[in-house]
């Protein structure tokens, strides 16, 4: 019989558990899912708030029919279609160009125009970066201001899925709605009336690695940091161990961007400070400090 790992010793951290939230099975049933989960996807839900994890697991269970999680993951691994759309949900595999526009906006004029001007070898990360609409943008915010063309955007995800579907450039007409269109006649091929594929010019401008954000090495010196919605559904100890080590690889005037939903609950201790809503910078960094009564607070 396998024995429980540390990990899982308290996974509700005395969270209130709705009704939609409790075990289908059992908890040993869950706990094996999620060892199996971790040993061959790479996949920790522990460091995720189990109310909101195991309400999204249990309505995917619910609709196979399948009796408890354990027997779920036999019964999806069998059909390539339900696996797949399962690991989708489970890591929020949510995204489009240019999302959030006017946080983008802020990005490009305040940040990386700058930030373009002092080196033409910049190091930007998507961390977290999906099925690779945010790297790709990113891309193409390179190509718009004619960074050396030797330089990528490089984009982490443990989802190897998401990877694959990166790989492939290939989005429906919604996912590129906010794509300005010298950009998108520029840089994308239709292919029907329903699909367009990134060209070869900017899949070369991105890199797209395998990554676990909580476990593996990050890398340094590094002048944007774009994670965004991805955090929400992490444990505090989580988020809190995640923005310390993003604080560490940014660069002396690199930005963190986070999403509109989201905020560093331990700044000070992750050596980061707050600039926009949103956008985070260095606390040695030059930029000047906000004037908060002008804008209201952050």
């Amino acid at each position: 019989m396998e024995s429980k790992l540390p990990r899982y010793d308290d996974l509700d951290e005395g969270e209130r558990i709705s009704e939609e939230a409790q075990f289908i099975s059992n908890e040993a049933d869950y706990v094996k899912f999620l060892e199996r989960l971790y040993r061959e996807e790479g996949i920790d839900l522990s460091l995720y708030k189990q109310n909101q994890m195991r309400r999204r697991i249990n309505m995917t269970v619910r609709t196979t029919g399948m009796p408890g999680y354990c027997a779920f993951l036999d019964h999806a691994k069998q059909h390539e279609e339900i696996y797949r759309k399962f690991i989708d949900r489970i890591t929020i595999n949510v995204s489009e160009f240019f999302r959030n526009a006017d946080k983008f906006q802020v990005l490009e004029e305040r940040f990386l125009i700058p930030l373009f001007k002092r080196t033409q070898n910049p190091l930007i990360w998507s961390a977290g970066c999906s099925t690779g609409e945010e790297p790709y943008t990113l891309a193409l915010l390179l190509e718009k201001h004619s960074v050396n063309a030797m330089v990528r955007v490089l984009g982490w995800d443990f989802d190897k899925n998401a990877l694959a579907r990166a790989q492939t450039g290939i989005y429906d007409l919604k996912a590129v709605a906010g794509v300005p269109k010298p950009l998108l006649d520029k840089y994308f091929t239709r292919l029907d009336d329903e699909r367009v594929q990134v060209n070869d010019r900017l899949k070369l401008r991105v890199k797209l690695e395998k990554h676990n954000l909580l476990e593996d090495r990050f890398p340094t010196n590094v002048d944007a940091i774009l994670c965004r919605n991805v955090v929400i559904y992490f444990k505090d100890r989580a988020k809190e161990d995640l923005f310390v080590r993003f604080g560490a690889a940014l660069s002396r005037e690199g930005v963190l961007m986070i999403g509109a939903s989201e905020r560093i609950p331990n700044a000070p201790q992750s050596k980061l400070r707050a600039l926009e809503p949103f956008f985070y910078v260095r606390t040695d960094s030059s930029y000047p400090e906000p004037d908060r009564r002008s804008r209201g607070g952050l």
